[in-house]
């Protein structure tokens, strides 16, 4: 079997668009009624303790990665959160929360194999790790 990459639907659709809304809307419910955050949390906790970069590919609105930074412990000084996706709408808001919570957040608009390999949009480096 051929492995093929393809866009996501909602990557196609205008931030705004009503489909996209309720699409961001489902992608949250989901990952609360699976409790994601607390698993991804748990893990992290576990396998990477004091951990201070971290990076949310198709990181969408960024509700994903607060919920994570609510469900871990307060990050060393310094911390930092890349919010990776092809479209750029993290809300102020979510940024001033993931600060409450000791991270700062850092919204990047690109594609995730173009930021890897240190050529995306604006040259954005990964984050470095502070352990």
């Amino acid at each position: 079997m051929t492995r093929t990459l393809e866009p996501e639907w909602l990557d196609s659709l205008p931030a705004a668009d009503p489909r996209a809304r309720r699409s961001r809307r489902d992608l949250r419910r989901v990952n609360a009624l699976m409790s994601n955050a607390g698993i991804v949390a748990r893990e992290l906790r576990r396998d990477a303790p004091g951990l201070a970069a971290l990076a949310e590919i198709g990181a969408g609105d960024g509700e994903f990665a607060l919920r994570l930074a609510r469900a871990l412990p307060v990050p060393p000084r310094g911390a930092s959160l890349v919010l990776l996706d092809q479209q750029s709408i993290v809300e102020p808001a979510t940024l001033e929360a993931l600060a409450l919570r000791g991270w700062s957040g850092r919204p990047v608009q690109d594609d995730v194999f173009a930021w890897l390999s240190g050529a995306g949009a604006g040259g954005q480096p990964l984050p470095a790790p502070l352990r």
